[in-house]
């Protein structure tokens, strides 16, 4: 953070342990990968984050929870929104336990964060699209983050997505080929 003063929020890469392990959905550490990310699924570990607590602060940004289950999704889209930049550093500084009580695996607490989550989505995707084009997309990736969708389905929406940031900012073109080899490499290891 003190070398990267553009960035108002970081995490790291995690190594999972424990029950019902799934691996890391954390590998994107620049903020350009995580801000199209982040339209999808939470990119980010909140157990590791450090954030800049002046930008926090200055943009009266905080957890609002009636995101109850997706809190700290909403938090970093609250940053993304008011122009802060997202990074991870590519070292695994966290190591976080999955077991079988955790809230996105009960059954019931589960389904609120799915339903938290798509909000945040669709709040993050009206950036660039109407709401015909938003329920599109969310159609095709609603899990955490791509694991009950099919390859076609992700490839697709983040084609979608893709052609309005290349539009936005041309320099976008080879990070949206790069972000579609890297689902496409690490898609079914969720």
């Amino acid at each position: 953070m003190e070398n990267n003063d553009d960035i108002a929020l970081s995490g790291t890469y995690i190594q999972t342990f424990g029950e019902n392990v799934r691996p890391s959905w954390v590998f994107y550490t620049t903020s350009e990968k995580l801000d199209f990310m982040m339209n999808f699924y939470n990119p980010i570990c909140h157990s590791s984050v450090i954030y800049r607590k002046n930008f926090v602060d200055k943009n009266a940004i905080n957890y609002d929870i009636a995101k109850k289950c997706a809190q700290d999704y909403d938090f970093y889209k609250q940053i993304l929104l008011r122009g802060g930049k997202l990074a991870n550093i590519p070292e695994i500084l966290v190591k976080y336990r999955m077991h079988l009580n955790r809230l996105t695996d009960i059954k019931e607490t589960q389904e609120i964060q799915i339903n938290n989550a798509a909000k945040i989505k669709k709040e993050l995707l009206s950036r660039f699209f109407n709401e015909k084009i938003i329920t599109e997309i969310s159609a095709l990736t609603l899990g955490f983050p791509f694991n009950d969708y099919s390859k076609d389905n992700v490839i697709a929406a983040i084609n979608k997505t893709a052609v309005e940031y290349i539009r936005i900012n041309k320099g976008f073109e080879q990070i949206s080929n790069e972000i579609k080899n890297d689902i496409i490499s690490n898609l079914y290891k969720f």
